[in-house]
């Protein structure tokens, strides 16, 4: 009972001071007409790449609702997922599956929908960092990649750009997570050097 209580405590705490950020946050943009999305930090989402027959890539969508229950940890109506096709590695087509708890998501977004705020998506906070170093550096090409350190792990991610006179697209390369305290040692750091 008082683990109970303490837990609610501390679920409306949190919620009174997201409310309050909310507040002040509310001047410096239009709900209306600016994009808002919602970062989740990256130890709350599952990014796991898998490798699929190369037949599946017709059909990608319907295989991956079959498969998603195999690959993590919970049911499929239990998270959110998306995923980034990275194209063919050897003779298997590689995805990276990105996945959310719905309860870490629908009390968010419950929350951003009472101050009129909608959504226009969700995504990891590193593929946001990720997002805004593509941004950032305008329509070049090439490769860019996000090291990120959070409280257990680093964080890399890359993609490679290739810019044209009327257009910039990209291709998703890498995710890894790498324990701190491994970060620069063995394959990890063989890791690190090999993408960096």
């Amino acid at each position: 009972d008082i683990k109970e209580i303490a837990l609610k405590a501390e679920n409306d705490s949190r919620e009174r001071s997201l409310r309050q950020a909310m507040v002040s946050l509310l001047p410096h943009f239009n709900a209306g007409r600016d994009a808002v999305y919602l970062c989740i930090p990256q130890e709350q989402v599952m990014m796991q790449q898998i490798f699929l027959p190369l037949a599946a890539q017709d059909t990608l969508e319907q295989v991956l609702e079959y498969e998603i229950e195999r690959q993590l940890p919970f049911r499929r109506d239990e998270v959110y997922y998306d995923y980034i096709a990275t194209g063919k590695k050897g003779e298997k087509l590689s995805v990276y599956v990105i996945a959310v708890q719905k309860r870490i998501v629908d009390g968010l977004v419950s929350l951003l929908e009472s101050f009129g705020i909608k959504l226009a998506g969700v995504e990891p906070d590193v593929t946001a960092l990720l997002n805004y170093a593509l941004y950032a550096a305008g329509p070049n090409s090439g490769r860019t990649a996000i090291l990120a350190a959070s409280e257990q792990s680093w964080d890399l991610l890359g993609v490679e750009s290739k810019a044209t006179h009327w257009s910039t697209s990209h291709q998703f390369l890498f995710s890894h997570r790498v324990p701190h305290s491994e970060w620069a040692q063995g394959a990890s750091r063989e890791l690190l050097l090999q993408n960096l």
